[in-house]
């Protein structure tokens, strides 16, 4: 660590973001000495990358082209003798889900172990990909770095902390979903019978990290918990390239965010479409209690749907129809979910059976939900922005930037560009995100 001198072409940090990293005494020996030693022992921070790339399962080739570096980078960053750039060692950090703060004054694996561990499980157990793993673990990295700058900026009010953990009852397990949902409604201030126009605006609005991006085609979504904080990451791509279906799964995973317990979330939940689909019929499945039938699971169902479309307004909604068909496709206008959801929802709603008989009317979003739901997805002002960080991660960023808690450097590893580009686009990146 050396002052900054004009013509310097190490990595530029604030000073904030010196003292936040490296501690009053590491500062006072800058000043004594004109430069600090920061890394702890000679064994960091080759140590760190080296086991978490264990603990992740993955292979070097693999590490090297998500953090868009050569794989000889990736092997001697496990050298103690070798010596990279900073830039590199942090762009490694980030695709490992590491902390690039610390990636040499500590051990910056102990926030991330547990992450790590469960990934690397769940590639073993259900066959997740390597690419999906990676996605995860740099996912963690984004939700702990946006509530670390959220924080910063003074606004670390996070209305999960208000919720109370899903308690033990005799309810059957469909109407705990439906009671959570409500419960839910209340404290986010939405009426009882209204539609949600956006769960995305929603999660921002609330402080819960929201990530969209494509992964494996199988998985639908997760709920991720970095260090007792937690997120959401949704696929963009299979089923939830329809928008209403992805407000499904947003919705269910916020049924495991908000009242599953840590022992219940274990770090990272993920879900496939066959989870999020399999409980359609919750009166049913819960009296037969099949050997598929998972409790956790169908009561983040049954949430999900009376979240998303309160029973009494959907019933209300439908029967101002003759027609089925214009029933169900008002439903699923008005509340913003599918066909199939609608349907079956419908059905589990006493008095009302929607017959087996094929509905031949329209069956795709509208485009202002498209638009709601799907923001910034595919349009970006900075054009080459991984899709994890296209959210409010990158407003967050440009604001924390912007007060000078972070260096524009800094802002730039984080956004994956240059600082011409990524000043010229910083006040468009914060309009974006304007309720924040």
């Amino acid at each position: 660590l050396a002052f900054f001198k004009e013509g310097a072409t190490g990595r530029k940090l604030s000073a904030y973001e010196a003292l936040e990293n490296f501690g009053i005494e590491k500062l006072a020996e800058l000043a004594d000495y004109s430069s600090a030693v920061l890394p702890m022992n000679k064994f960091e921070p080759s140590r760190t990358f080296k086991n978490q790339i264990s603990a992740l399962g993955l292979k070097h080739e693999t590490v090297a082209k998500r953090a868009k570096i050569s794989k000889v980078d990736v092997l001697n960053s496990e050298s103690s003798s070798s010596i990279l750039p900073i830039q590199t060692l942090e762009k490694l950090a980030i695709a490992l889900g590491l902390d690039e703060r610390f990636i040499s004054t500590r051990n910056a694996t102990d926030v991330t172990d547990n992450i790590a561990a469960r990934l690397k499980a769940l590639k073993n157990n259900i066959k997740l990909g390597a690419e999906t793993v990676q996605s995860f673990a740099e996912a963690s990295w984004v939700i702990r770095t946006q509530l670390r700058l959220r924080k910063a900026l003074g606004a670390h009010s996070d209305v999960t902390r208000i919720f109370l953990k899903d308690s033990e009852d005799n309810f059957p397990t469909w109407k705990k979903g439906y009671c959570l949902a409500e419960k839910a409604r209340r404290v986010f201030n939405i009426p009882a019978n209204d539609a949600i126009p956006s769960l995305r605006a929603l999660c921002e609005s609330a402080g819960i990290p929201l990530l969209q991006a494509p992964l494996s085609k199988s998985i639908a979504g997760a709920t991720v918990d970095v260090d007792g904080h937690r997120g959401i990451v949704v696929n963009t791509e299979g089923n939830n390239a329809n928008v209403w279906i992805r407000r499904s799964t947003i919705a269910h995973e916020l049924g495991h965010l908000l009242w599953d317990p840590e022992d219940r979330l274990t770090e990272v939940r993920v879900d496939d479409y066959k989870e999020i689909d399999g409980h359609r019929n919750y009166f049913e499945i819960e009296e037969k209690r099949t050997a598929q039938f998972d409790p956790v699971e169908a009561r983040a169902n049954a949430f999900a749907i009376a979240f998303l479309a309160p029973p009494n307004a959907v019933q209300e909604t439908f029967e101002a129809y003759n027609d089925e068909s214009e029933g169900l496709r008002a439903v699923m206008v008005k509340f913003g979910i599918s066909y199939t959801s609608a349907k079956y929802h419908l059905n589990n709603i006493k008095g009302i059976t929607i017959s087996d008989q094929p509905h031949t009317f329209d069956k795709t979003p509208t485009d202002d939900w498209d638009g709601r739901e799907a923001y910034t997805d595919v349009f970006y002002v900075i054009d080459d922005l991984p899709a994890l960080r296209r959210g409010e991660f990158s407003a967050w960023v440009a604001r924390a930037e912007r007060e000078k808690l972070i260096s524009a450097d800094t802002a730039c590893t984080y956004l994956t560009t240059d600082v011409d580009t990524y000043l010229s686009k910083r006040d468009t990146i914060i309009e974006l995100f304007t309720n924040q």
